[in-house]
């Protein structure tokens, strides 16, 4: 199986500790999918059910026919140790339809959000649902 590492390049910050909201994106261009992966701060007084809802509602702001999921809490993982929440959303960007789904989870020890998005430019299908839930297994925090 190969393996995707997120942090493969080490940089050398001084006494500086800047906040991590990077990016990275998997293209499975024979799926016609992207799994992307982002990460920032959350507020450390506020639940993850509480800091995802918020982050849902300001994606309702920013985006036209808006369909959601309940979020609901799930384990994933190698060991089903990583708790999360998780959605299905579709919604119209511009002229752009976007079907996903998506996964938050804190990382440990810290108050940061890691979230996942499997999307799909069109309906997602039996094959992307059964991708997405191999991905969401093979889990496991670095």
């Amino acid at each position: 199986m190969r393996e995707y590492i997120t942090h493969d390049l080490i940089i050398g910050l001084g006494n500086e500790m800047p906040d991590d909201n990077s990016v990275n994106m998997l293209v499975f261009k024979t799926r016609g999918t992207t799994l992307v992966l982002a990460r920032g701060l959350m507020d450390p007084q506020k639940t993850l059910a509480e800091t995802y809802t918020h982050q849902l509602t300001e994606l309702r702001k920013k985006v036209t026919a808006f369909k959601c999921t309940k979020p609901a809490e799930v384990r994933v993982g190698v060991d089903h140790t990583i708790v999360a929440m998780e959605v299905q959303t579709e919604f119209t960007q511009g002229n752009a339809l976007s079907c996903q789904y998506q996964l938050a989870c804190e990382l440990p020890g810290q108050p940061r959000l890691l979230a996942l998005t499997y999307s799909k430019g069109s309906a997602l299908t039996e094959a992307d649902f059964d991708h997405w839930e191999t991905l969401k297994q093979s889990l496991r925090f670095a």
